[in-house]
C-alpha cells in the first residue's frame, strides 16, 4: 500500500520568506548589473550614431534581439531562483520545525525520542550533537528514575517494620534508606545549574 502524503514546502513563513527575499534581491541586483552592462554601452552607442546610418541600424537591430532574448532568460531565472530557494528553505526550515517540537515536548517535561531527518536536510551534525544529549539526558532521567524508585522502596520496608522490628534491624533500614539517598544523589549530582 502506498501512503500518499502532502508535502508542505513553507512550515516557517518568515524564515523562508525572509530567505527567498534575500535571494530575489541578489538575483535581480544581479540581472540589473548585467542587464545595464549589456543595454547600456549599445543605448550609448546608438545616441552617438547618425540616424539612418547602417551602424544605427545594426545597432538598434541588436538592441531589439537582446531584448527579445534576454528578458524572457532573467524571467525563467526569477523563477528558478524562487522555486529552488523555497526548497532550500525547507530543508532549513525542517529541523528548525523538528527542534521547535522537541522544545515544546521537553518544557512539558518530557524527553523525547531523537530527531529524525530526511534526506537532504540541513544541520545533519548539530542535530546528531542534540540527539546524542537527548539520549544522554534520557539514560540520566532513567538511572534517577531508578535510583527513586529504589529510595521509595527501602522507606517502604522500613515503615512496614517499624513496629515490631528490633533496633538492630531498624537501623540496617535505615543505613539502607541513607544508602539508596545517596546513590539517588550521585545520579542527581550530574546535572548543574550555570549561574
Amino acid at each position: 500500500m502506498i501512503i500518499l502524503r502532502r508535502r508542505k514546502f513553507v512550515i516557517n513563513k518568515s524564515l523562508q520568506y525572509s530567505l527567498l527575499f534575500v535571494s530575489l534581491l541578489y538575483a535581480i541586483l544581479f540581472l540589473v548589473v548585467v542587464g545595464a552592462s549589456l543595454f547600456i554601452p549599445l543605448m550609448v552607442e546608438l545616441g552617438k550614431a547618425e540616424e539612418f546610418s547602417e551602424k544605427s541600424l545594426q545597432t538598434a537591430n541588436l538592441i531589439l534581439y537582446l531584448h527579445s532574448n534576454f528578458w524572457p532568460a532573467v524571467l525563467l531565472s526569477l523563477i528558478f531562483i524562487c522555486l529552488h530557494s523555497v526548497r532550500t528553505s525547507h530543508r532549513i526550515a525542517g529541523p528548525f520545525y523538528r527542534l521547535n517540537l522537541v522544545f515544546r515536548t521537553m518544557k512539558e517535561g518530557n524527553l523525547p525520542r531523537p530527531i529524525l531527518l530526511r534526506k537532504g536536510d540541513y544541520f545533519f551534525p548539530e542535530i546528531e550533537l542534540f540527539n546524542q544529549m537527548i539520549e544522554k539526558f534520557r539514560g540520566k532521567v532513567t538511572e534517577v528514575q531508578g535510583a527513586q524508585a529504589q529510595l521509595n522502596e527501602a522507606i517502604s520496608e522500613c515503615s512496614k517494620v517499624t513496629s515490631h522490628a528490633s533496633k538492630e534491624e531498624i537501623i540496617e533500614h535505615v543505613n539502607n534508606i541513607t544508602e539508596k539517598g545517596n546513590q539517588l544523589a550521585d545520579r542527581v549530582r550530574y546535572f548543574k545549574i550555570e549561574s
